[in-house]
């Protein structure tokens, strides 16, 4: 079994200097041949199409083994594919909601913690509305996970093309299994080496939940 990432590059019709990507995870039995790769990236894009505004588009995807290509960079493992294209979802600069909100959505395992994917380019001011303090996404929105068109569409899209490419999407992380408090001289700060565990492979099982949120740096996007 090999483990991959794909991410898939954006960046908006209105501001090209403002690039993001999200990151998806996944394995397959033996390896992943170029052609199949470059189609799941294909079938990536158009299944965030569904979710992402007009407004947001497509400028890229690669495919990478998930440990090889970062320790160290093996170029001969990388799939890469041109895209274009935007979302699907009829929007303006105007009417695209704040930049610093995220949709974001459960990845579900089959055991242990569940992973957030987050999304930037796709929620419109018409899909947030307010509790409080609090930005919530809009019951009617059509990317609400109960019964939303788009959501749904997404859902299956998404699931459809990891399987057609004969790949498992699944949960990759490496698990903290120690600190370790050096010695420091007095007045300075403590330096503290995390130490990390052999990557964990969960399956996703389901996708669900979800809702708007701050947008988080470490993670998608």
């Amino acid at each position: 079994m090999t483990s991959y990432k794909a991410v898939i590059n954006h960046n908006y019709v209105f501001d090209p200097s403002d690039p993001f990507a999200t990151t998806y995870e996944f394995t397959v039995e033996g390896t992943l041949a170029s052609d199949v790769g470059k189609q799941l990236l294909t079938d990536i894009k158009d299944a965030e199409a569904v979710i992402f505004a007009t407004q947001a588009q497509f400028t890229g995807g690669v495919i990478s083994t998930y440990i090889e290509d970062s320790a160290p960079y093996n170029p001969d493992n990388l799939i890469p594919k041109s895209l274009s294209g935007t979302g699907f979802r009829v929007s303006t600069e105007a009417t695209m909601a704040d930049r610093e909100l995220a949709y974001k959505v459960t990845r579900e395992p089959e055991f242990g913690k569940p992973g957030v994917m987050q999304y930037r380019g796709v929620l419109l001011d018409s899909d947030v509305t307010t509790e409080g303090a609090h930005s919530i996404l809009n019951p009617s929105s059509e990317l609400n996970s109960v019964s939303g068109a788009a959501f749904l569409e997404y859902k299956a899209l998404i699931q459809a093309a990891f399987v057609t490419a004969g790949a498992t999407f699944c949960m990759i992380g490496e698990p903290l299994v120690d600190k370790i408090y050096h010695a420091t001289p007095l007045g300075e700060i403590q330096f503290v080496e995390k130490v990390y565990g052999d990557p964990v492979v969960r399956r996703v099982v389901d996708i669900n939940n979800a809702r708007v949120g701050k947008l988080a740096s470490k993670h998608n996007g």
